[in-house]
């Protein structure tokens, strides 16, 4: 079942706190649920797919890397440093769309973890 479309569901604010961009991603009283009409139990809605643009995605992944020759250049030693997401940037996954629930364009959890920094040896023969 799709709402009807009364408004621009992008037109919020802007500037806002992150802690209301969570509570209200975007503008949820530019829908209104579609009541059972006349003609029968379930009706649609004039809302189209994708109408509301969801969160970017600011993730930044960084390497580092020696070699260490070992004896000629066959064999070396590599010692490597990654660092996912390395500015701890939170993105945030996609708000919930379900019209008529209290959750409806509030956004409950993140897409990607915090950062991680990883540090490798490895041996090459």
């Amino acid at each position: 079942m799709r709402p009807d479309l009364v408004g621009n569901p992008n037109d919020l604010p802007k500037g806002r706190p992150s802690g209301e961009l969570i509570s209200e991603f975007f503008n949820t009283t530019a829908f209104q649920v579609v009541c059972p009409s006349p003609e029968g139990p379930f009706s649609f809605g004039n809302a189209g797919r994708n109408v509301v643009i969801g969160p970017g995605i600011n993730l930044w992944d960084f390497a580092l890397y020696k070699d260490i020759p070992i004896r000629g250049e066959v064999k070396r030693l590599q010692f490597r440093a990654e660092f996912f997401n390395r500015f701890n940037h939170p993105i945030f996954a996609q708000p919930n769309g379900t019209a008529g629930t209290p959750q409806f364009g509030k956004i409950s959890a993140t897409a990607v973890d915090s950062r991680e920094i990883q540090f490798a040896i490895k041996f090459y023969f």
